[in-house]
Order: structure tokens, then C-alpha cells, then sequence
């Protein structure tokens, strides 16, 4: 919300800091409209408590946000180790590296690293892809 908006939805001009303050309450209040906000913030907006509840949603999402960003490096890290241990799959045998790859990856990322690589499909690949056909009816 725009200072202008606000001060006019209060009725009197405010200053930056406060606005600032205000609009970062707003930002961490959801759903709730402009409107809303204001009628909330003329009755408890400037008190402690307020203030207190603002900091402390501010903080859990800058925590979240760091997460979801933990979160996809170590998917990437992950998908970067799945493709350089599949990548070795030529050096070992089959059944070795079947046993191996079942331990950190998905049946559909076997498959999808068989298939690309034009290798040639095993009964247990067979069993698989009919699972998964199976499920999608």
C-alpha cells in the first residue's frame, strides 16, 4: 500500500517511519484488505504488541525463505550426484549398478537415464513401465 493510500484510508498524515512500519505489518497481514488493515491498525497498529507480531512473521518468512532456498540447492546437488553416478553406469555391471541406483534414485529416473542412453530394457524394466501404465488408467 502507497503512504498516500494509507494516510487517506486513516484520515491524517503519518510519518515515513511509521508508514514504513505500517506497510510492513500490511505486507505480513495476508489476505486482508487495505481497508481492513487500516480499521485494525487505528485501533492496536502502533501498540507493542503489533509491532512485536509484525517482527516476528518477517523473521519466520526470511527463515522460510532461506529454507525453500536449502531446499532446491540440495535438489540440485542431488540431481548433480544421481547424473554422475548414473554416468558411471558402463564401468559396473548391470545388476550392480540396479542395486546401487535403486538405493538413491526412482525407477522413472532409471528408466529415463536407460532410455536416453539407448540401453536395452530388463525384465525388471519391463515390470516397471507396466506399473507405471498401470497406474496412470
Amino acid at each position: 500500500m502507497l503512504k498516500h493510500e494509507f494516510e487517506k484510508l486513516l484520515g491524517y498524515t503519518v510519518a515515513d517511519k511509521s508508514y514504513v512500519e505500517a506497510n510492513t505489518m500490511y505486507m505480513n497481514a495476508g489476505e486482508m484488505t487495505k481497508e481492513d488493515f487500516c480499521r485494525e491498525w487505528l485501533k492496536i497498529g502502533h501498540t507493542s504488541l503489533a509491532h512485536a507480531l509484525s517482527d516476528s512473521v518477517s523473521e519466520l518468512r526470511k527463515q522460510l525463505d532461506e529454507a525453500k532456498q536449502t531446499i532446491e540447492n540440495l535438489k540440485a546437488e542431488r540431481e548433480a550426484m544421481v547424473e554422475k553416478i548414473l554416468d558411471q553406469w558402463e564401468s559396473t555391471g548391470y545388476d550392480e549398478f540396479r542395486d546401487v541406483a535403486a538405493g538413491f534414485t526412482t525407477p522413472r529416473q532409471i528408466l529415463r537415464y536407460i532410455i536416453d542412453h539407448q540401453m536395452l530394457l530388463c525384465a525388471e524394466d519391463y515390470d516397471t513401465i507396466s506399473e507405471m501404465l498401470d497406474k496412470e488408467q
